[in-house]
């Protein structure tokens, strides 16, 4: 029995936490760029302030990306989910930051499901 499993925790779930972590932030700042374009502000332009949110929004989608791959992957090589961590990249690039919060998205719904498992099947079978 590994240590994940003495422990009661599954494999992924530290890459979980930080992939949560950094979809919060991706997508406050996307909800920050959108509410600045409705109040219409160019963010795209000259503005300071616009450029630094979508560099901003970019760098933390990038590291999302990477935790959500890195999340998938663990819980690849835990064997319980067959899809490749390879997947949450190319669909991450080929939707673009706008809508890439979807795969991110789906991997923590997925990794959420398949922690719960994980813990009720290691409960389970821990001795008394």
């Amino acid at each position: 029995m590994d240590s994940s499993a003495v422990s009661g925790i599954a494999p992924w779930s530290r890459q979980l936490r930080k992939l949560k972590l950094f979809t919060v932030a991706y997508v406050v700042l996307l909800i920050a760029m959108f509410s600045l374009m409705s109040a219409g502000k160019n963010i795209k332009g000259d503005g300071m302030l616009g450029g630094l949110l979508i560099l901003t929004g970019l760098a933390f989608y990038i590291v999302a990306l990477v935790y959500a791959y890195e999340t998938q992957k663990e819980m690849n090589d835990a064997k319980v989910y067959s899809p490749g961590a390879w997947q949450v990249v190319v669909a991450g690039i080929i939707l673009n930051p706008i809508l890439g919060w979807l795969i991110i998205w789906s991997v923590i719904r997925k990794a959420q499901k398949l922690e719960h498992e994980w813990l009720c099947k290691t409960r389970a079978t821990l001795p008394l």
